[in-house]
């Protein structure tokens, strides 16, 4: 008869210590509007990520790790829109003093966007503020503005809004071609209690780009995008790591080309 010896392995405990893995390239603040080359425009921060190429030196469309752009997904205030410049490489279609964070995942993005086969680029609005605040800037392609007040105790009002004017200097050159850009921005946020609050976000942008082969003909419109969206949010704290917001999105895309 044969007998077996069996023997016990030795158990090795292994320790793996790392770090988190570190949150999107985040951009906020002023810092946003002083990134040289960008224009004082907050999305063109993009331009300096590493993976990012534009399609044209100077375009504000751009290829993140090859994807084209539209294959990146564009969040403002976690609303989705399709897109996030002017036509003609105007400016961005939320004014810049709007904008208080940029995040920015060339890949591995939350699961909360989604739908997206290259990276997102994600704007969080500036909070409510009590205190009246306001902004203009022009240049020589359009004008913009913006103004939050009080209206009550707990309630404050923002509106702005941007008129592009471009075909004007564009008329110089091609009498021919017109270009115009437009984009709103509104919202009402009413403090129910310190942990409560309810907001009404609203905004869109329309551009219309038209031609005409010769003087005697009225002008044909080539690309005429436009977005509307309509936010009414419930947010409420729940604890130091937990949030709670139930809302309701209402939107309006169209893009009409040749007619």
């Amino acid at each position: 008869m044969l007998l077996a010896a069996q023997t016990h392995a030795e158990v090795e405990e292994v320790r793996v210590r790392g770090t988190k893995d570190k949150p999107p390239v985040a951009i906020r603040g002023e810092e946003l509007r002083q990134i040289p080359g960008t224009f004082g425009d907050v999305f063109r921060s993009i331009e300096i990520m590493p993976g990012v190429t534009p399609i044209v030196t100077g375009s504000p469309y751009f290829f993140v790790r090859g994807a084209p752009p539209g294959n990146m997904g564009y969040y403002i205030d976690g609303i989705r829109v399709p897109l996030l410049f002017h036509l003609g490489g105007g400016p961005s279609v939320i004014q810049a003093g709007l904008v208080d964070r940029v995040d920015f995942f060339p890949s591995g993005y939350p699961v909360r966007f989604g739908r997206a086969a290259g990276g997102i680029m994600s704007a969080d609005l500036i909070p409510a503020q009590p205190v009246q605040h306001g902004e203009w800037n022009g240049r020589l392609l359009d004008t913009g503005a913006f103004v939050e007040r009080s209206a009550t105790k707990d309630t404050t009002v923002l509106a702005g809004g941007r008129i592009g004017y471009p075909g004007l200097i564009l008329s110089l050159i091609s009498p021919n071609v017109r270009l115009f850009y437009g984009d709103y921005q509104f919202r009402v946020t009413h403090q129910l209690s310190e942990r409560e609050k309810l907001t009404l976000l609203s905004f869109g942008s329309y551009d219309t780009l038209s031609s005409r082969e010769n003087e005697s003909r009225s002008f044909k419109t080539i690309m005429a995008p436009q977005f509307h969206r309509v936010d009414l949010r419930y947010d409420r704290i729940m604890g130091s790591h937990a949030d709670l917001r139930i809302a309701t999105l209402f939107g309006f895309d169209r893009t009409a080309a040749g007619e």
